[in-house]
């Protein structure tokens, strides 16, 4: 036995003492922990080379008018149509905006109709998503009596050829002057769960709501609140025809208040809990979304958008007028001012779009 430094050690056994993690699992146990790790760190690094490889941004795809989109041949006023159309291919607009992708968001009710439809624009360079929301009673150009464009995609799909999309992306293209790159469809049942699994959405839903449509009741209390995905559904689909508390027949009440709690939603989205839910998200998609994007494409939108924060997020209404045609309300669009907000807003190409671009059913003084 000797002393050391004052202490005694007593090595009589020849052993010497453990050090490090051999203390507490030993070496066993450490060789266990190394294999754990390197296999987490390739994991790892397959996975980022996997996101790098696959998400990224979609190809454009090439636009041409849907020669299924029936419009006449003149307009009211006898106004003639170019010849050419809409059966042919149009030519370029002009060349595409560098990292500027374009969106067509449709909310489908149950009878076919669309009751909501959103044209968005992803412009990558300036790091804004601009979405501008078009009336449902907006007024086309087009053959049947029924001139809203909400029954755009529902008379596409009775035709029994499922043109639904094509019907609305050729009547869409008469009001702003292009189609849009991409497209999707969500039911009612895909949005209360996405609602749902987000845990619900915090909104001041701006006053007491109750109407008892077709398909479900809308009973809403006014108030700051945490929505469940039936509440939510009632919320965005509320539409006042007394015309009070900033809700009429021309929709531009609710259609502040979808855009409005879309920008809820998406400060709910980028909260640490639902950063984890992507995978349950595009679940949801792949279920209830009717769309021409690859789920990696929408990976790529909702990262790219969370990336940018909700201050990208830049609402608008296509402007237009209330007139009364043919026994009923439509929504007649404002051309000048129109123009003015689809060329600073979501236009994708470097020239403007211009009056000759569109096709606006003209009215009698």
């Amino acid at each position: 036995m000797k002393l050391y430094g004052g202490h005694i050690r007593d090595r009589g056994d020849g052993a010497e003492k453990k050090t490090g993690l051999a203390d507490f699992f030993g070496k066993k146990w450490v060789r266990v922990l190394t294999v754990i790790m390197a296999v987490t760190g390739t994991l790892i690094i397959a996975g980022v080379a996997w996101w790098n490889m696959n998400i990224v941004p979609p190809e454009i795809p090439e636009v041409e008018i849907p020669e299924t989109v029936e419009l006449p041949q003149f307009d009211i006023n006898r106004t003639p149509r170019p010849a050419d159309a809409p059966s042919s291919t149009p030519a370029p607009v002009s060349r595409r905006k560098a990292g500027v992708y374009t969106f067509l968001f449709l909310g489908k009710e149950n009878d076919g109709n669309t009751d909501t439809i959103m044209v968005g624009m992803l412009d990558t360079v300036n790091e804004v998503f601009n979405i501008v929301s078009i009336p449902r009673d907006t007024m086309v150009n087009v053959r049947r009596s029924v001139k809203r464009i909400n029954a755009a995609y529902g008379m596409g799909e009775s035709s029994g050829k499922g043109n639904g999309i094509l019907q609305l992306k050729g009547e869409l293209e008469t009001v702003i002057g292009f189609v849009p790159d991409f497209y999707a469809v969500v039911n009612y049942n895909g949005f209360i769960r996405l609602v749902n699994t987000m845990g619900g959405v915090d909104f001041n839903v701006p006053k007491t709501m109750y109407k008892i449509l077709d398909d479900m009741v809308i009973d809403l209390e006014k108030g700051q609140r945490k929505l469940n995905g039936d509440e939510a559904l009632q919320l965005v689909r509320y539409r006042d025809y007394n015309g009070t508390e900033g809700y009429g027949h021309d929709d531009y009440g609710r259609m502040a208040v979808q855009q409005e709690f879309l920008r809820a939603m998406g400060r709910q989205a980028i909260s640490l809990g639902n950063l984890f839910k992507l995978g349950e998200f595009l679940k949801i998609a792949e279920e209830n979304l009717t769309s021409d994007m690859s789920g990696t494409t929408l990976m790529w939108i909702a990262t790219t958008v969370l990336g940018y924060g909700t201050e990208c997020l830049n609402f608008y209404t296509l402007p237009t007028e209330s007139v009364r045609y043919n026994r009923g309300w439509y929504e007649h669009v404002l051309v000048d001012e129109a123009l003015e907000m689809i060329n600073a807003m979501i236009n994708p190409f470097t020239r403007d779009i211009t009056a000759d671009d569109l096709d606006i059913l003209l009215l009698n003084d």
